[in-house]
């Protein structure tokens, strides 16, 4: 894994330019901490870089959650690392499941990358796999299968490229400490499911598989990539001046719906509901002579076909 200092060489430069400094999210688990002792040994053996931790403590287990914080304040105070500690101390203010932890995480990490931090996030290969799955499941678009990505400014993946078991020997040749999350072990949640029963049942009929489903929707988000890029003009288009329907004469649905889902989203701000996206679809591909129709999008807004264009119309 220390060849990734060879790319964080050419990186690195470029996060000091533009960034105060990279601060790794930790939870003191394998992952986390291994990703943090590879940034702290390049900023010693390579190039200096305000470097910090950050570590969010829910309390949700009790004394180990208290044990994790422990960790990382020792391990913070061992290598002379800020560190930026938060413990939700009110029960009652605590999050309910962990969907509602990570929301809170997410927040308070935004407050720090709007302070001009890179925030680093130990997620690897297997995290891809399993949120192909899982996104494929529930039913997403090609465009966000994987869901992560290496560098999403200012969020940075540095082990994207890892699987758990590289990461888990590194730690062992180290011999690194790290704390043990046992709610990872338990087949409650749907994610742990994927990992502890869906993705060893792929491996032992194909094994490699996680890297090979991976690796096939790298290339596919490298398409779709190229393929929306051709179509941006034409959402920027039907955002500002309305767009002749024949213009999307020939494309597929799923590029239609982006260049809906771009000018709409830059009208709304907000998230596109999927439901709407088809209605509007459907009113577009409609065979036979258009009649003038309008989808209400917005409280004050309104998406109108007339006289063969569709245009955003306010009321």
């Amino acid at each position: 894994m220390e060849g990734l200092y060879k790319k964080w060489e050419t990186l690195i430069p470029q996060f000091i330019q533009s960034y105060k400094g990279v601060i790794v999210a930790c939870s003191g688990g394998v992952d986390s901490t291994v990703l943090f002792h590879l940034l702290w040994k390049f900023t010693n053996q390579k190039i200096n870089f305000p470097l910090a931790i950050f570590h969010m403590n829910f309390g949700l287990r009790g004394k180990e959650s208290n044990l994790d914080q422990e960790f990382l304040v020792d391990l913070a105070e061992r290598t002379k690392t800020p560190l930026f500690m938060h413990k939700i101390e009110d029960e009652e203010a605590k999050p309910l499941n962990q969907a509602q932890a990570r929301s809170l995480r997410y927040s308070l990490l935004k407050d720090y990358a709007k302070k001009g931090w890179v925030i680093a996030f130990a997620h690897h290969e297997d995290d891809l796999a399993e949120n192909i799955i899982l996104r494929l499941a529930r039913g997403t678009s090609p465009a966000s299968a994987m869901g992560m990505k290496e560098w999403n400014p200012p969020y940075w993946r540095p082990l994207l490229d890892f699987g758990k078991a590289e990461i888990q020997a590194w730690a062992i040749r180290q011999n690194l400490p790290h704390r043990h999350d046992a709610s990872n072990d338990t087949i409650k949640y749907s994610r742990n499911r994927i990992r502890h029963l869906v993705i060893p049942e792929l491996e032992s009929l194909y094994p490699g598989a996680s890297k090979r489903m991976v690796r096939c929707y790298k290339d596919l988000d490298d398409i779709v990539a190229f393929a929306f890029s051709k179509v941006t003009p034409v959402a920027q288009t039907l955002k500002t001046q309305g767009l002749p329907m024949s213009n999307l004469q020939g494309f597929p649905d799923v590029i239609i719906k982006h260049i809906l889902s771009c000018a709409i989203g830059r009208r709304k701000e907000k998230p596109i509901n999927h439901n709407l996206l088809e209605n509007i679809l459907n009113l577009i591909k409609k065979p036979g002579p258009q009649k003038e129709w309008s989808v209400q999008i917005a409280d004050d807004l309104f998406f109108v076909h007339k006289k063969g264009e569709i245009f955003f119309k306010s009321r």
